[in-house]
């Protein structure tokens, strides 16, 4: 998901090469940075959300992993790797902040194509037998986003007992690291069933099942990805535009991947 390159300028006196995370491109990245993002950033949200913040999480990265066995791993590895190191904290941030962070836009369109796309049948099935219909799973995944206080990311995934979830993690959470217990602490009124979702999901964990744990979609909660086009007032038509900007063939394509 993203590049790691060799910087040449940075030699060290020993002759080694230091390895720099860098930003994958997006798709239609330059269209987005220099228009914005039809239908829900503005050009100067665009690039405060992805191409600045990308930059400086992949940057601060690179410092904390310069000189280690971690420097040449994508930031997907090293939030693995580092998950259960409370010594590697910072580490562990900016890498699952530069994983959430792409993901989450990885699966955005301009809302003129994005509306050309759609769930595939399976797709949809599997959310209407979790969620009733298609749109009692987007009142979910909103409100859950919209509820959710602080920064953070809510995510729609796949457990390993192959039932579809919704979980909320603060900070740079994701489904991926419920042993650093960055998972949702129900500090706002969360549903019953989000709740009870959230139990099903922490007790998959225990079994053994994260390894299959298999993310879908995402979306960012931090301030930085609606304030400069929303307001401080504005997360829930942010939400609302994020929706309707939904790539459905690349979430089609995580779930077909992740079926092989």
């Amino acid at each position: 998901m993203f590049r790691n390159v060799i910087s040449r300028a940075k030699v060290t006196q020993i002759g080694s090469i230091r390895s720099i995370h860098t930003p994958a491109k997006l798709s239609r990245e330059s269209k987005y940075a220099q228009n914005g993002l039809e239908g829900l950033y503005s050009k100067n949200g665009f690039n405060t959300a992805w191409t600045d913040y990308q930059r400086f999480l992949v940057s601060k990265l690179t410092d904390l992993t310069v000189d280690t066995p971690l420097q040449s791993r994508s930031p997907f590895d090293i939030l693995r790797f580092t998950a259960a190191d409370r010594d590697q904290a910072a580490t562990f941030n900016f890498a699952s902040q530069a994983f959430n962070n792409h993901f989450f836009f990885e699966a955005l369109a301009e809302k003129p194509v994005a509306q050309t796309t759609a769930p595939t049948d399976y797709l949809r099935s599997r959310l209407e037998d979790k969620f009733e219909s298609m749109e009692r799973a987007r009142e979910n995944f909103l409100a859950t986003a919209d509820e959710m206080t602080g920064n953070g990311w809510v995510f729609l995934y796949e457990g390993g007992d192959k039932n579809m979830y919704i979980s909320a993690h603060h900070n740079a959470g994701s489904p991926f690291s419920f042993q650093r217990f960055q998972h949702q602490e129900f500090n706002f009124p969360a549903s019953e069933e989000v709740k009870r979702d959230q139990q099903n999901i922490e007790a998959a964990v225990r079994k053994g099942l994260k390894e299959s744990i298999l993310p879908l979609l995402a979306v960012n909660v931090w301030q930085q990805a609606y304030v400069d086009d929303y307001g401080v007032n504005g997360k829930y038509n942010y939400l609302e535009n994020y929706w309707e900007c939904i790539n459905w063939d690349v979430v089609n394509a995580r779930l077909f991947v992740g079926a092989q």
